[in-house]
């Protein structure tokens, strides 16, 4: 959400007249494997796979949000979850003490 709201943030102040759709997401994917082998897994060959900037690439492209805005996702899940997909101590911390983003927006809207 972080990502997001840095998003809608860069779209509102770029100088691009009109209405564009661009996708906001990850640059990388939650299963933390190399997209093209599970693309190649899952549903063979028969599908054209592009160039991606990292093995462990988020199935969405956000090359139009990159292009139009100068956006590039910042966040991974892997800043929040260690092994075993639980919470790191910062973000546990975080959450502890009310503070995370969801929280604090909660708590501005009341």
């Amino acid at each position: 959400m972080y990502d997001l709201a840095d998003l809608i943030v860069a779209a509102l102040t770029a100088d691009v007249p009109g209405h564009e759709v661009v996708y906001c997401a990850a640059a990388d994917n939650a299963a933390g494997l190399p997209l093209h082998d599970m693309v190649r897994r899952h549903f063979g060959d028969g599908v054209e796979l592009r160039p991606v900037d990292r093995p462990d690439a988020s199935g969405i492209s956000t090359a139009k949000a990159a292009r139009l805005f100068g956006w590039k996702p910042r966040r991974s899940w892997r800043d929040m979850l260690g092994e075993g997909g639980r919470l790191l101590p910062e973000p546990q911390g975080l959450l502890t003490a009310g503070e995370t983003g969801v929280q604090r927006g909660w708590r501005a809207m009341s």
